[in-house]
């Protein structure tokens, strides 16, 4: 690892620190009297609460009736489920998959980063992400750590000439997020864009999206 990565994962590590500490602190803070929730509690708000209902009982799931989990994409609670499967509470599952997948995210940003500049460029650019106020959701167990953990490796695949490794990162992000469909239109752009050309054969690898895309809509109609 380099150094820059290494500064990479060091400020990775004390922003994933100082929202964890924020978030113990807030509630003490701001609570008026009542219970203090306790801290995975904090966490089980607004979508986690639909990614795990999926991840508990699928898209039939009878504790979260009335919201379409359809628009919730099946990537995310399917590893959180399989990570629940070592005896963590779906909630903590939730934030060790986000923190992970934060981490894988941070440092492809930063090699994206330098492959148009210098390291130090990647570097500013994961930090600029880090620090971001959104950057909370990417604490947080939604699926928006993992999408990124997926999306950006795959863009650096394909700047790379990795098209096959590509496609199925993005078929990953697919299955994550509906946002693996404006990933696949920006690389399907790239691909036409590099040179030299690469072999059309490797545009192949990029109708792996499509497909899971058309998989996941089955899987619906059928369930």
């Amino acid at each position: 690892m380099r150094l820059a990565e290494r500064d990479v994962v060091l400020a990775w590590g004390l922003t994933r620190l100082a929202t964890f500490v924020t978030v113990g602190a807030a509630a003490w803070l701001l609570a008026s009297g009542g219970a203090v929730a306790s801290f995975p509690d904090r966490w089980r708000k607004w979508d986690v609460v639909h990614l795990e209902a999926i991840a508990r009982g699928g898209y039939t799931a009878t504790d979260d009736p009335g919201t379409p989990l359809a628009a919730f994409f099946p990537g995310q609670p399917l590893l959180a489920r399989l990570l629940s499967t070592t005896g963590l509470p779906l909630t903590a599952a939730g934030l060790v998959l986000s923190a992970a997948a934060c981490l894988v995210a941070v440092v492809a940003l930063a090699r994206l980063g330098a492959l148009d500049g210098q390291a130090a460029d990647g570097e500013r650019a994961a930090w600029l992400l880090l620090l971001s106020p959104a950057a909370v959701f990417l604490a947080a167990g939604y699926a928006e750590a993992l999408v990124l953990a997926l999306a950006l490796p795959s863009w650096l695949c394909a700047r790379r000439g990795r098209w096959a490794a590509s496609g199925v990162l993005a078929a990953c992000a697919a299955l994550t997020r509906v946002n693996g469909v404006f990933l696949l239109a920006g690389l399907v752009v790239l691909f036409l864009t590099t040179r030299p050309r690469p072999a059309w054969s490797d545009l192949a690898w990029l109708a792996l999206p499509l497909g899971v895309l058309a998989g996941y809509g089955v899987y619906l109609q059928t369930a």
